[in-house]
């Protein structure tokens, strides 16, 4: 029946605006928003998804202009590290912002003007070590290789990448 059809739509939306709302009280707004563009594409015209996405996008510009802004004190602070933190946590939530790729690669690329070839030598050590014990689900002791992988270079890309992995698979184990 029609009544049993309306139901089941508004219980649908309910519980897929309640898991995307759950990543935005995460500071997850890209996830929140995959989450409620799913269940758009099934309720196109629905004004309570569309009242979240709309919500979803202004918490996405809020979130990127603070982390910006938190990059632009720390670079003129001389801090390319935590200006880099900021730009990939934006990165993070709005990857397809070239401005913030942009901002990012050249914090990056200061920040590795900083590190001496003996640290970046070392880091690279680290780095295996870490992938080794990431690859025997040994997660705790990858992430204390990644975190000295990240103390001797902060301009790792590669061990920030495993440094995603590595706190996933902990966040999975759990």
């Amino acid at each position: 029946s029609e009544s049993l059809r309306q139901a089941q739509q508004a219980n649908d939306i309910a519980l897929a605006l309640a898991g995307a709302a759950t990543y935005l009280s995460r500071d997850m707004v890209r996830s929140a928003r995959l989450e409620s563009e799913k269940i758009r594409r099934r309720y196109p015209e629905n004004p309570q998804i569309r009242d979240f996405l709309a919500q979803t996008g202004r918490q996405l510009q809020a979130f990127t202009q603070a982390r910006g802004s938190e990059a632009e004190k720390a670079l003129a602070a001389r801090d390319y590290a935590s200006a880099l933190t900021a730009l990939e946590a934006a990165r993070r939530e709005n990857p397809e912002d070239a401005d913030l790729a942009r901002r990012a690669d050249a914090a990056r690329s200061e920040l590795r003007g900083t590190v001496s070839a003996a640290d970046r030598k070392q880091a690279e050590q680290m780095y295996y070590r870490a992938v080794e014990q990431y690859l025997k689900g040994s997660y705790d002791t990858a992430g204390g290789y990644v975190d000295e992988v990240l103390r001797l270079d902060p301009s790792s890309e590669a061990g920030r990448a495993l440094k995603e992995k590595v706190e996933a698979a902990r966040r999975y184990l759990k």
